[in-house]
């Protein structure tokens, strides 16, 4: 919610911003995780060190590991939330939403299929931007505008539970 109301962050930039602190974690987390490694082999008295369980302690929104919340306006979500919610309305598989809402994928409405490149037949946002960001910004900004009846089909439509 900062993103937009404070900052005035666009949906590109919400999205980029999560992808820049997402890398950022993980690269404290592999620093971590490469000197228990070297320590580990230390102990061992192995001449290198193991990285077998890296990837366990990485965070992807793909693996689900990775929420995207407000604690002000009491909301989140995972990519595993946004591919139930998607997958019947866009006619795909929830298991191909959870590899293609984050990353380079651009949704073609024509195939109602992800795609890895930008085409005339794609959308030309990212699917990230396309079904999570640009959403969260629609909301904020008509509750800015106080546009009540188009609020309230978002929260039809996006099954909102208003406390």
């Amino acid at each position: 919610d900062k993103l937009v109301t404070e900052l005035k962050y666009q949906p590109s930039e919400i999205y980029a911003h999560c992808n820049r602190i997402i890398e950022q974690v993980n690269a404290v987390c592999s620093s971590f995780a490469s000197a228990e490694a070297m320590e580990r082999a230390a102990k061992e008295k192995k001449g290198h060190a193991s990285y077998e369980n890296i990837e366990m302690m990485m965070f992807t929104p793909e693996m689900g590991n990775v929420a995207f919340a407000s604690a002000y306006d009491t909301w989140g979500f995972t990519l595993l939330d946004a591919a139930e919610f998607y997958s019947e309305r866009l006619q795909v598989k929830k298991s191909i939403l959870m590899r293609t809402l984050w990353g380079e994928y651009y949704y073609s409405k024509q195939k109602r299929t992800p795609m890895r490149k930008l085409t005339k037949n794609t959308s030309k946002e990212l699917m990230a931007i396309e079904f999570l960001f640009n959403p969260i910004c629609d909301v904020y900004g008509l509750e800015e505008l106080k546009s009540k009846d188009t609020l309230e089909q978002y929260i039809t439509d996006f099954n909102i539970k208003v406390p």
